[in-house]
């Protein structure tokens, strides 16, 4: 294959990083980040990346794609990707892709096919899912999602909302992944909707990878100064700081 053909996915959104390496339309390999402690800073990114690219005897100057998750989520996690992201660019002309992390996580859901086939031992599919991002005690960041011959579409736009105000805007039934907060028994109960497990709201990076590269193959790229972190809400540090020195 040719060398200007390899691609990396990098997901930091979350407590537990991983990064995905492709060449062209093939995924090669995953890696994933030690997991982090609250309060621990996200400096595992660039030897994680650099022991998988030796791993399969790629430099980082071959890297000719990189697709980031850009958040919601870890507000130190999701800085060092976008600024290891810029780095692969500026240094390696690497072209840039963002995706969103909602739209990663709703990827843990399957989906109905243009056939609407599965096996008992197969994973039940759904025609709507809502992906949900914990971002207060009676909200949280959340977008719903509609099936189309095997794919995730956006029907409900994501924002800062309660779960069963997503959950009247969203079609029926419907799998919800991800924050469940302010869920109760009326929801719990309603046939309509299935609550995935915990374990299923964690991004990775080979759902991203499948992403971005599809994303690339259509020309949706991100220009470097462009790529920034998506935060539901400013990050905590930010409003610290606006405390500590209010303007004159």
């Amino acid at each position: 294959m040719p060398d200007d053909t390899y691609n990396l996915a990098i997901e930091m959104s979350g407590p537990t990083g991983s990064i995905t390496l492709g060449c062209g339309d093939e995924l090669i390999d995953s890696a994933e980040t030690p997991a982090r402690r609250p309060g621990e800073q996200r400096v595992d990114l660039m030897p994680t990346a650099a022991a998988l690219c030796e791993k399969h005897t790629v430099h980082p100057d071959q890297l000719a794609e990189v697709y980031i998750s850009i958040g919601p989520g870890s507000f130190t996690g999701l800085r060092i990707a976008v600024t290891t992201a810029k780095f692969l660019a500026a240094v390696g002309g690497a072209k840039l892709v963002a995706v969103p992390t909602l739209g990663v996580i709703v990827q843990n859901v399957v989906c109905t096919t243009s056939r609407g086939q599965h096996t008992p031992d197969e994973p039940q599919p759904y025609q709507h899912a809502a992906a949900c991002l914990a971002v207060k005690r009676a909200a949280a960041y959340c977008a719903a999602y509609s099936a189309d011959d095997g794919q995730w579409f956006q029907c409900v736009e994501p924002a800062i909302r309660p779960l069963r105000e997503l959950l009247t805007l969203a079609p029926h039934p419907i799998a919800v992944v991800g924050w469940r907060g302010d869920v109760d028994e009326s929801l719990a109960n309603d046939d309509s909707i299935v609550f995935l497990p915990p374990q299923a709201a964690a991004a990775h990076s080979d759902a991203l990878w499948r992403l971005g590269r599809n994303a690339a193959s259509r020309g949706q790229f991100i220009d470097v100064h462009q790529l920034l972190p998506l935060y539901a809400r400013r990050p905590e540090a930010e409003l610290l700081w606006d405390q500590r020195h209010p303007a004159p």
